[in-house]
């Protein structure tokens, strides 16, 4: 049986925009077989079943311990020969890249196996990103300017980042399928069991809130570029404590989250959960904070999923005033826009009221209907289509 190869050269643990797609792909027969290929670490299986059509496979890297210098270099370099030696004699249909890092192996496989079709989806602007600076930001450019005649199909997350990659590289197409979360409450869950959700109030039950403190909530990685250090200080300078905030995730910044913790009342850090159950705690929260800070391109191109995985839950949510995240909150209405500096979102915190969250909910509940991957799923499929496979 021939595999779709779904490469991102991460642990693969809570990579929800993959989990879709490849659900996606499986459900409406475009394929019955796929691997998403990451890399091990320890407590983690080499090989686990999502279910029975698809699989990830993580590969142990071992050669980066023994020679320090140039970490990362030998570090992708080991994943990208393991990855090419483990396939390069199966039958592959479909290679799907997720980022730059492992857009190389993913050429070099379909150079080398005849037939194959090779999809880029971009879950960033890549050349942008946090993670490229300096000579390595000179390399990534060129590497992907190279690279990127060889793909079939190219999917970005947001229209601004769309238009950057058509207009950079002269792509005809490229598919915008926005990172929108499953809408839960509109299609999976009975009333009785989305009262029962709303009821839990899990958040609110673990750290002691009651129902008239605030409870602000941030959801995702816990790093670099999420004005999480700034949030620190915000609550930890706000005259009342009857406002909170929740970090749910893990990072680079969780042992100073937990550290704040400690210290403030209103401040707290819950682990990260699976993403299908993500919205059983998101909907008891009063507003999300999607703010990013302006330090790289690609952040301010964004589109993050947590935006619409807070309205989807009927929570107003707040964004920096970027071009997508701005105009997606024009379009729902159901949130506030503001410049990501200390000042504007201290005042923002301790000036709003309930009455204020109670008006933006009323609005977010007249387009959580409207909205979830149900919409992105017609473009990925139109996508995949557009193929030819067999």
């Amino acid at each position: 049986m021939s595999i779709d190869l779904h490469l991102y050269p991460s642990y693969l643990q809570n990579e929800s925009r993959i989990l879709k797609i490849t659900k996606s792909l499986i459900g409406n027969n475009i394929t019955s077989n796929i691997h998403v290929v990451g890399i091990w670490k320890e407590k983690l299986k080499a090989e686990e079943l999502i279910d029975d059509k698809r699989k990830i496979v993580r590969l142990k890297i071992h050669l980066y311990r023994y020679l320090p210098f140039f970490k990362t270099f030998f570090f992708r370099w080991e994943w990208y020969f393991k990855v090419f030696f483990k396939y390069i004699n199966k039958e592959v249909r479909v290679i799907q890249c997720n980022s730059i890092e492992d857009l190389p192996v993913g050429v070099a496989l379909k150079r080398c196996k005849k037939g194959v079709k090779l999809v880029y989806d971009a879950h960033e602007l890549e050349t942008e990103k946090n993670t490229v600076d300096g000579f390595r930001k000179k390399i990534v450019k060129v590497v992907e300017k190279r690279l990127i005649k060889h793909v079939d199909k190219v999917s970005v997350v947001s229209k601004c980042i769309a238009d950057w990659y058509q207009r950079e590289y002269k792509i005809h197409k490229v598919y915008l399928i926005r990172n929108i979360p499953y809408n839960h409450f509109r299609s999976t869950l009975s009333d009785e069991r989305v009262e029962n959700i709303k009821n839990e109030k899990k958040i609110r039950k673990k750290f002691n809130i009651t129902d008239d403190e605030m409870v602000f909530l941030y959801q995702g990685g816990l790093m670099t570029g999420r004005a999480l250090l700034v949030w620190l200080e915000i609550f930890k300078n706000l005259p009342s404590k009857n406002k909170h905030i929740v970090f749910m995730g893990y990072g680079y910044y969780e042992i100073e989250i937990q550290q704040y913790a400690d210290q403030y009342s209103n401040i707290h850090l819950h682990p990260a959960v699976h993403p299908d159950e993500i919205h059983e705690y998101s909907v008891d929260a009063d507003v999300g904070l999607s703010v990013i800070e302006n330090s790289y391109l690609s952040y301010y191109f964004c589109l993050p999923n947590k935006l619409y995985e807070y309205i989807l839950c009927n929570v107003p949510v707040l964004v920096s005033d970027f071009p997508e995240m701005s105009r997606t909150l024009h379009e729902l209405k159901s949130g506030w826009i503001i410049n990501p500096t200390y000042e504007e979102m201290y005042k923002f915190i301790n000036e709003i009221t309930l009455y204020d969250i109670k008006q933006k909910k009323a609005l977010c509940n007249n387009v959580k209907n409207k909205i979830g991957w149900h919409t992105e799923e017609k473009v990925l499929l139109e996508m995949y289509q557009g193929l030819g496979l067999k």
